[in-house]
């Protein structure tokens, strides 16, 4: 939902998906979300300064992979915890497991460096990055909350590296991305439930 309302501007894309104005009619976790999330968005869009702007649009989110973060992600952690302890009271879960699905850019070094890198190093020149942060920063979130993760990054980057396409041209997954993520999460799941019974 952040990213979703960061990305379009002032009008939410949202309301251009039956599905997604579904949830916002039906779900209460969705309008926690929302609210939670909607409410930091003019803060982070503030935040540009005016030689970045005028250097060029520096996307707040490719911040996620800098070692040292501005002061306001700690806002984004806070959001993220506070959504992961909701969604663990509603559903009334004893374990919950939360799935790393990494972005088009983290499955592939080169990738990487011809986007994101190349936009940190413009907006932020002096600053030390990697390609893990990101999903560094989510394992720590949820480490902190005891609440276990699973990575799909290690399948996706073996997959991409043997010349398989998972991914449509914006970013989301496509058939053969979406089937993989299926098959991964499902093994895992089934592996974990008879090591649950043993």
């Amino acid at each position: 939902v952040y990213q979703e309302y960061f990305r379009s501007g002032e009008l939410p894309i949202t309301f251009a998906f039956p599905r997604r104005k579904y949830l916002r009619e039906r779900s209460r976790l969705f309008q926690y979300l929302e609210a939670v999330y909607v409410s930091q968005v003019h803060f982070k869009r503030k935040s540009y300064s005016a030689d970045k702007m005028q250097s060029g649009y520096c996307k707040k989110e490719t911040e996620v992979f800098l070692d040292q973060k501005p002061s306001e992600w700690q806002q984004a952690e806070q959001v993220t915890k506070m959504a992961a302890n909701r969604i663990r009271s509603l559903a009334g879960l004893s374990e919950l497991v939360v799935v790393y699905f990494p972005s088009e850019f983290e499955t592939s070094d080169q990738k990487f460096q011809r986007t994101i890198a190349s936009e940190l190093n413009r907006c932020h020149p002096q600053e030390k990055y990697a390609i893990d942060n990101a999903e560094k920063l989510f394992q720590k979130i949820f480490q902190q909350l005891n609440i276990r993760t699973f990575s799909l990054t290690n399948v996706f980057r073996r997959e991409i590296a043997a010349g398989a396409e998972l991914y449509l041209p914006g970013g989301h997954l496509n058939i053969r991305g979406h089937r993989l993520a299926a098959e991964t999460i499902s093994s895992f799941l089934l592996q974990n439930a008879k090591q649950s019974r043993n």
